[in-house]
């Protein structure tokens, strides 16, 4: 069983739930569901996407700022510095 925490899968498996319980009314069956795990977020003006279970090596597509500010942590003179240069400041490390 794996734990998949998300309105997309949230809203494919009700679909899926659904078809299941018409198809054994009519006593058919379908396929096993079948799910590729999907999570995003879209906070402010950050937005990224997950595909595929957590294990393993992570991969880095695109803009990776945040994942260098994320394992370098450092530290800025000001909220207001960081504020104006944004993800930016993540090029200086």
């Amino acid at each position: 069983m794996r734990r998949v925490e998300h309105v997309d899968h949230a809203r494919k498996s009700a679909e899926q739930a659904v078809k299941a319980i018409k198809a054994a009314e009519e006593g058919n069956s379908i396929p096993e569901y079948d799910y590729l795990p999907y999570f995003y977020s879209r906070a402010f003006d950050l937005s990224w996407q997950l595909y595929g279970d957590n294990v393993g090596e992570s991969v880095l597509f695109g803009d990776n700022a945040i994942a260098k500010l994320a394992r370098a942590q450092p530290s800025v003179e000001s909220l207001e510095v960081l504020f104006k240069e944004g993800l930016s400041f993540a090029t200086k490390i």
